[in-house]
């Protein structure tokens, strides 16, 4: 009898110290799981702030113009510093569904620049015609 009951308690402490042992480790796989998503949470919250941009650079253009292909190229060159703080916008006169665009910012004169702000306002137009890089970053920098 004394074996039996011995036995019996000698289970019940090892059931217990296995359910311990096995809530511990649902407590570190919970806490685990908390800390990916924490991680997870900012690493999100990080890239839409690196992705947020002060507005958009429209870029007025005829693509078989001379003037609007060395404007072209001059925004190329820049890409990477004006990406920082801009998005950069082709708007061509080959495309139909772009000439709205034309009318809405009274562009008349080709390669024309207009940074326009998050909410769809000028806040800089350039006058038409080919810009220099010294130019465009300093009204980019201004902003």
């Amino acid at each position: 009898m004394k074996l039996y009951i011995a036995t019996i308690l000698s289970g019940f402490l090892l059931f217990t110290m296995s359910c311990k042992n096995q809530d511990r480790q649902n407590s570190k796989t919970n806490k685990i799981k908390k800390l990916k998503q924490e991680i997870v949470k900012k690493s999100s919250e990080t890239d839409t702030k690196k992705n947020q941009k002060k507005g958009t650079l429209l870029f007025f253009l005829n693509p078989n113009g001379r003037p609007c292909q060395i404007q072209d190229k001059i925004l190329n060159d820049l890409k990477h510093e004006i990406s920082k703080k801009l998005e950069i916008q082709y708007i061509k006169t080959t495309n139909p569904d772009d000439r709205q665009s034309f009318y809405d910012y009274s562009v008349r004169a080709l390669p024309s620049l207009v940074i326009i702000d998050s909410n769809l306002k000028v806040v800089k137009r350039f006058t038409p015609g080919i810009k220099r890089k010294t130019d465009i970053m300093n009204a980019i920098k201004s902003l």
